[in-house]
């Protein structure tokens, strides 16, 4: 067995060197407690209603497009059952690009101009989602956004933003800018 003459404390003692068993060891250990802890939260800790939804085996076919110089989805409402697979098929009337994204599912597709882009993904998840476009496009690309609904809209809560205050007497975090 080799030896090396290191010594964390400094002393001149010589050590046999280790053979690298022991974190392999070490190693196996940790990955056994490590899913050995995820399987017992997965059954006995988790909330039931928190996580996705089963796949239902159906499929959603919606048919959408971007109105030519409108900024607008048609339709910007969506609603579909949990656990489906979505396709929508999305037709870009206008001359330049827009994007189509849902950042909660995990979407984000650009669409061309003047063609059609599918976009699928699983319905996986209950609730109200926004979705809106991801490319600046013009004037009206705040404007371009539309809802997600999975499932029945009075069951779940709303992942959706609350809409702003329209009066500033209303929104407490605006400085005054009258000068008083």
């Amino acid at each position: 067995m080799p030896y090396r003459r290191v010594c964390f404390l400094g002393c001149k003692k010589t050590h046999p060197v280790s053979n690298g068993m022991n974190k392999y060891l070490a190693l196996s250990l940790f990955a056994v407690v490590l899913l050995g802890s995820g399987y017992v939260y997965q059954e006995f800790y988790r909330p039931k209603d928190v996580g996705g939804v089963s796949s239902s085996g159906r499929t959603a076919d919606i048919q959408m497009r971007v109105a030519k110089n409108q900024w607008q989805f048609e339709p910007n409402v969506i609603r579909v059952q949990p656990g489906d697979h979505v396709r929508l098929h999305i037709y870009n009337e206008d001359s330049y690009d827009h994007g189509f994204a849902i950042d909660i599912i995990g979407v984000n597709r650009r669409l061309f101009p003047e063609r059609t882009t599918v976009v699928e993904f699983n319905a996986s998840l209950a609730g109200t989602f926004p979705f809106y476009c991801s490319v600046p496009c013009g004037d009206g690309h705040y404007d371009q956004v539309g809802t997600l609904i999975v499932g029945e809209e009075e069951h779940h809560s709303s992942f959706a933003p609350k809409p702003m205050r329209e009066h500033p007497a209303q929104c407490p975090f605006l400085l005054d800018t009258n000068g008083a």
